[in-house]
């Protein structure tokens, strides 16, 4: 009937919100954690109860992300896996570190960087970029991306080997 389809379809959108709140929650708890981490890397840094803090927090904070991001992974044939990551992490993290250094002058300026840079040593870090070896200004998060970047395709492969399914699903 369709009152009892509806209540089926509505019950299925419950249940997908809810597991969304939980994998967001999840995430926050990471977000958290990484700051908190961060927050510790001061000059309290060789203190040992700071230092222990740190350690705690980094024993799982990324963790937590590569545990929702195989939570959440949808298998891709190759083809596909490989556009994603080359236009969703490559791309936007090759776009960033390189207009952070072309953005030099501007940094010199509002002051947030003062060392003096040469032209050759931007030229080596925009081509370290290429390599997926980000190397911008204020860029020292992404270092995270190309190992992400594997890992997700370690991964996949993985996935398709103990299945004993071709990552195109065949």
């Amino acid at each position: 009937s369709r009152a009892e389809q509806s209540r089926a379809e509505q019950s299925r959108a419950e249940q997908s919100r809810a597991r969304s709140d939980y994998i967001d929650i999840i995430k926050g708890i990471g977000i958290i954690s990484i700051v908190a981490g961060h927050a510790f890397n001061t000059d309290i840094y060789f203190d040992p109860i700071a230092d222990g803090v740190r350690k705690f927090f980094y024993t799982y904070h990324l963790a937590i992300f590569f545990w929702c991001s195989g939570y959440l992974y949808k298998r891709k044939n190759r083809k596909d896996l490989l556009k994603s990551i080359f236009i969703n992490q490559y791309l936007k993290t090759v776009t960033v570190c390189v207009a952070s250094l072309l953005l030099i002058p501007l940094w010199s300026i509002l002051g947030v960087i003062n060392s003096k840079i040469t032209v050759r040593e931007i030229m080596g870090r925009i081509f370290r970029d290429f390599l997926y070896n980000p190397s911008g200004i204020l860029t020292g998060a992404l270092w995270f991306m190309p190992f992400f970047s594997v890992a997700t395709i370690i991964f996949s492969f993985s996935i398709s080997c103990f299945l004993n399914i071709d990552v195109d699903g065949r």
